[in-house]
């Protein structure tokens, strides 16, 4: 599903297209002086972005618990129940 959502990025003020390598370099020195001067050298930029979301299908993951939990001797989230299960048939 894809849905609308607004983008924060931190952006040098007048360029449009930076590298890359620039870019991090800048966002790096932006820190530096964020944390000792408590101002900004980027700016910050909001973009409305189409954005991919993947939710989850409760009613089949809910029937998936179901039947495990009616399956015997099925691996509960600890594996070492599966490999006793297996040390079992084994011998």
């Amino acid at each position: 599903m894809k849905e609308k959502q607004f983008v924060d990025s931190w952006k040098i003020p007048g360029e449009d297209h930076v590298e890359e390598s620039k870019q991090v370099a800048h966002e790096v020195l932006d820190g530096l002086v964020k944390d000792l001067f408590n101002f900004r050298i980027l700016e910050k930029q909001s973009e409305m972005k189409l954005v991919t979301k993947v939710k989850p299908d409760l009613a089949t993951a809910i029937n998936y618990q179901e039947q495990r939990k009616s399956v015997p001797n099925a691996p509960r989230g600890d594996w070492s129940s599966a490999v006793n299960v297996s040390n079992q048939k084994s011998n």
